[in-house]
């Protein structure tokens, strides 16, 4: 019995470890550090979450009006859809920054 549990334990740990567990991020230096901390990511994407909000908000009211009006609806859709595509392209802004931020990784 004791001699499984020691193969056991590793098969354990060896699961853990591949199931989302990540490798330690090398340090920031400091000029990264500051970068990083002067992206405001909340304040940055604060209008276009209330935009695509709203724009849902407003098909959800659209789709259960009655009657149907066919026309408004596909133009809240389409609203919608617009709103998450500007708040998908700021995201990818906002990445784009703190990645370039970030370019200089090597630390030797």
């Amino acid at each position: 019995m004791k001699r499984l549990a020691v193969p056991a334990f590793a098969v354990l740990l060896g699961s853990a470890v591949a199931i989302g567990q990540q490798p330690a991020a090398p340090p920031l230096t400091p000029a990264q550090s500051a970068a990083v901390g002067g992206v405001n990511v909340n304040a940055a994407l604060q209008p276009h979450v209330q935009a695509a909000t709203a724009a849902q908000a407003a098909l959800v009211e659209a789709s259960l009006t009655l009657p149907l009006n066919q026309a408004d609806l596909t133009a809240k859709a389409q609203a919608l859809a617009d709103a998450e595509t500007k708040l998908a392209v700021a995201r990818a802004d906002l990445l784009a920054t703190v990645q370039q931020a970030l370019r200089p990784l090597d630390t030797t």
